[in-house]
């Protein structure tokens, strides 16, 4: 049986859900509800939602993918020097200090490469995803995925127009343009002048469009010619005969289809990580365990039993044993279970050598993230930890880009798997960080 996703698309006035089986463009179902000024999105959620669970209810959907309307968007164009998402991720409380109405620690953020440094940084209150998440979580949803639908249209106009050339999708509240399967545009438009201030930016950027594919614009042909310059205008047309409408809903069945969820903006990031199918993982792992644990009691009474029909044959051996242990431990008298005490030695010597981190290499390792550290900076080492193989590194920077510097010259070093731990701005424009990395 093939698996079924479910497609839930959140808009002010109206909330559209579609199932899809995976593998499939076209859906086994897409209805709507309106919002209502009483009910609010909750009501229509429960409403619209509430025919498609079925017997199993929302565990017969293998994946769920949430649209959040482009209204509860904060949207800023930043320069980062960055290509690499967790890079750009990392640096962007910084670029939004001071850029939002609201304080940073009160928004979860992403982005979108827009090419030639150019980001766009995408923020959204944290209360809101909190009560959309409340909100499914009551009728039994946990979406793998939650952001803009309208930013998974790339995703569905490379599927469905190629990667080559340049081409816009516009409908009634999109505005689309990807560049050489890359995007250029991603933005909100129900009015002829919010394209025009969309093609504005285009000109400014000199980004040309070659095809202009749209519906619910008619009325305006003619003043769309004059905007785009000589592009090819051609009618939208979805497949499975899909209203223009759902044109996000079936973006975010191809989003989760082609396994690009981690690609594009997520708000389920930090305190809202969707951890369903780890949880799900750690649990086999619990589960292996016991069974191993089990083996080894039926192992160890199987060994007991033939211990048990060759006493006297280990007996002697006992009491060799016992003898080597006093040669090795002169010093203790009492001696009952040799091969315990001498498990119970090892154990304590295996701690110390822990302690001392991984077998007294600390002031090694700890010389040589001395030497790693970029001079100039004005970074400060406030504390060092090592164990398990792994270090951990914390102090401060005068700048993000300097604390950056720290985790690259470690890497640069002979470290492996550094990554950037919590950086936090301080008083005095300093930025405090934290680094781990693996001892090769």
């Amino acid at each position: 049986m093939s698996k079924k996703n479910l497609v839930i698309d959140i808009g002010k006035e109206t909330i559209r859900a579609g199932v899809f089986l995976q593998g499939r463009p076209q859906p086994v179902t897409v209805h709507s509800h309106m919002v209502t000024a009483e009910g609010g999105i909750k009501q229509a959620l429960s409403a619209l939602l509430g025919p498609l669970a079925g017997k199993r209810g929302f565990k017969a959907f293998d994946k769920v993918a949430v649209g959040i309307p482009p209204e509860d968007l904060l949207i800023r164009i930043v320069e980062l020097p960055f290509e690499d998402r967790k890079k750009i991720n990392e640096a962007l409380p910084f670029e939004l200090a001071g850029l939002l109405h609201l304080e940073v620690d009160d928004v979860v953020a992403d982005a979108v490469q827009l090419g030639e440094n150019k980001v766009m940084a995408v923020a959204v209150e944290k209360r809101i995803i909190r009560d959309y998440l409340d909100a499914l979580s009551a009728l039994g949803i946990d979406p793998v995925w939650m952001g803009p639908g309208l930013f998974a249209m790339p995703v569905l106009m490379n599927e469905l127009f190629g990667r080559e050339g340049c081409r816009a999708l516009l409908s009634p509240g999109i505005f689309a343009v990807v560049q050489d399967g890359m995007p250029r545009l991603l933005k909100h438009a129900k009015r002829l002048d919010n394209v025009g201030l969309g093609v504005a930016f285009l000109d400014a950027e000199g980004i040309s469009v070659d095809e202009v594919h749209f519906s619910g614009w008619d009325n305006d042909r003619e003043a769309l010619k004059d905007m785009f310059q000589g592009a090819r205008l051609v009618p939208l047309d979805l497949p499975g005969s899909i209203a223009p409408e759902a044109a996000e809903a079936l973006a975010l069945s191809m989003l989760l289809d082609k396994g690009l969820a981690g690609t594009i903006v997520n708000f389920r990031r930090g305190e809202f990580e969707y951890t369903k199918e780890r949880d799900a993982f750690r649990r086999k792992l619990r589960l292996t365990a016991a069974l191993c644990a089990s083996l080894l009691v039926l192992a160890t009474g199987d060994f007991y039993v033939r211990y048990l029909g060759l006493t006297s044959e280990l007996e002697a051996y006992r009491q060799s044993l016992k003898a080597s242990y006093q040669e090795l431990f002169p010093g203790e008298r009492n001696v009952t279970d040799p091969v315990y005490q001498l498990e119970a030695k090892l154990k304590a010597v295996d701690k110390e050598a822990a302690s001392l981190g991984s077998g007294g290499r600390s002031l090694d390792v700890l010389k040589s993230v001395a030497i790693a550290v970029p001079d100039g900076l004005g970074v400060k080492i406030d504390e060092f930890s090592m164990a398990n193989g792994r270090i951990t590194v914390k102090g401060e920077a005068q700048t993000f880009n300097g604390a950056n510097s720290v985790k690259e010259s470690l890497q640069k070093a002979g470290f492996a798997e550094v990554a950037m731990g919590e950086t936090r701005a301080k008083p005095g424009g300093r930025t405090s960080f934290s680094i781990n990395a693996q001892l090769r």
